[in-house]
């Protein structure tokens, strides 16, 4: 999903502002001001504003904690890690000039933002402890729960925040990721919208609307949606580089689920005339390189492959040359960079990013199985990787080549109920559609397929011709003929 690539940042927005009485240290009247707005545009996941506005905070007063740790994390999610390093290490030397709350404060969120996952464990215990009232305590402890997987535990402490504040509105987003994360899409679009009564002056109610919109297929709704925004509000989506970048990524990639590949990547092309941070660079080519991918381009992969290694971290730059390597079918050397990447993972020590490093590692091994013709094992590889995600949106493509994979090594009945259950999800997952006109075709159930691969056709009608999955649909068409 949108968030997933920074979901901590997400979540972390303006801990404190819910509370009666300001808890920040600060002897500058103008910096505690300046450093309210900047809460303010947090909340709203303005990142670029809120930036701004901390480091005026700071220039009133060197000595403010709060505010350098806030711009580390404003850094973080634009992906300038030394500039992070860098106020984190401020913020760490000034714990003396904080109470004592916000000293134990700021030694939990170094711990998190350094993949210490076992320290800000202990402390968060001392803060729930010492501190059980307190929104910023239990907003983290939510965090807590939402990255070990129990969404249900988060959801309800979000909840719980909203009967003490009810106009806390980021809660309202918050909760309905994790009903989309269990698949409980009805509940997720009612928060959301819950969420845009309350601010619709915002981006944000706008943007995670559309993509649960895409979760369940509703690709023009979300195109539409985002159009409307991005021809509205342009010069505030374009000032603000985290909501802008992820809306055009969103709406990339509803062309993308319709077939319109060139579409997308013009998007996201005009996305990179905004947003220079690389942290943007790298997620607008990821998309691209995912759909060159898709289109088994092995030049556009290549291409793709050279700013990702400028941009983005080793290890991401490793994992798309991994799939790089796959597609171009030299397996020794995805092998071997492959087991680069497992020992990555399991040197990692943030159990979060562990998780989701070994998810994408059985993935991988999937992957490898399924070039190498070995399908069995590829379905039992690419069940893991789900099994170890936990996420019903998220994993949908990963459990789609599981039961391609289960249905190209003889399941063919397992096959065709997986791939039921992702369409009962998702009526207009085009991958799903397309395969299971083949295999309900594969054991003679004509009438199966016509219905699938017609429903396909009509989805994919505006869509670029000759792409891999339209050649296989028209394919099959002859053989229904």
């Amino acid at each position: 999903m949108k968030k997933r690539i920074v979901a901590t940042f997400i979540l972390i927005v303006s801990l404190f502002n819910c509370q009666s009485q300001s808890p920040f240290s600060t002897n500058s009247r103008e910096a505690l001001a300046i450093f309210k707005q900047g809460e303010t545009a947090r909340e709203k996941l303005y990142f670029t504003e809120a930036l701004e506005k901390y480091r005026q905070a700071f220039r009133f007063d060197s000595t403010f904690a709060m505010a350098a740790l806030r711009i580390a994390d404003a850094f973080n999610v634009a992906g300038q890690k030394d500039s992070m390093l860098f106020y984190l290490e401020k913020a760490n030397r000034l714990q003396a000039y904080c109470s004592d709350y916000e000293a134990m404060f700021i030694r939990f969120s170094i711990a998190g933002f350094k993949g210490k996952s076992s320290l800000a464990d202990v402390i968060l215990d001392s803060l729930v402890r010492q501190y059980p009232n307190n929104v910023d305590v239990m907003l983290s402890l939510a965090i807590q729960k939402w990255e070990r997987l129990d969404y249900d535990g988060a959801r309800q402490i979000f909840q719980s925040i909203l009967k003490k504040n009810p106009d806390y509105y980021i809660a309202y987003n918050n909760i309905g990721y994790l009903y989309a994360k269990k698949g409980l899409f009805k509940d997720a679009v009612d928060y959301l919208k819950k969420y845009e009564r309350l601010v619709p002056e915002q981006l944000n109610p706008f943007d995670s609307k559309a993509e649960i919109y895409i979760a369940i297929g509703k690709y023009p709704e979300a195109i539409q949606i985002l159009e409307s925004v991005l021809q509205t509000k342009s010069d505030e989506i374009h000032s603000q580089e985290f909501l802008g970048v992820s809306m055009y990524r969103g709406l990339a990639n509803a062309y993308q689920q319709l077939g319109q590949y060139q579409k997308a990547i013009q998007i996201t092309n005009e996305a990179e005339t905004y947003f220079k941070s690389p942290q943007s660079l790298t997620i607008l080519s990821i998309t691209r390189f995912n759909i060159y991918r898709t289109l088994h381009d092995i030049n556009g992969m290549e291409r793709e492959l050279a700013t990702v290694r400028k941009v983005a971290d080793n290890w991401s730059h490793l994992y798309r040359l991994c799939q790089y390597n796959i597609e171009k079918n030299d397996l020794a050397t995805a092998r071997q960079n492959y087991k680069a990447i497992l020992e990555s993972a399991e040197s990692q020590t943030d159990r979060g990013a562990q998780r989701s490093m070994l998810a994408i590692c059985a993935s991988l091994e999937g992957q490898l199985a399924f070039k190498s013709g070995n399908h069995s094992e590829a379905a039992k590889k690419f069940s893991q990787a789900v099994t170890i995600l936990f996420d019903t949106t998220a994993s949908v493509p990963i459990r789609y080549y599981q039961y391609l994979s289960e249905g190209k090594a003889g399941q063919i009945q397992s096959a065709i109920n997986g791939l039921t259950n992702i369409i009962a999800m998702n009526p207009n997952y085009a991958p799903a559609l397309v395969t299971l006109a083949e295999f309900n075709l594969s054991v003679g159930r004509k009438t199966e397929a016509n219905i699938y691969l017609q429903h396909f056709l009509n989805l994919w009608k505006d869509a670029d011709p000759g792409s891999p999955l339209i050649l296989q649909a028209k394919a099959l068409s002859k053989k229904l003929k």
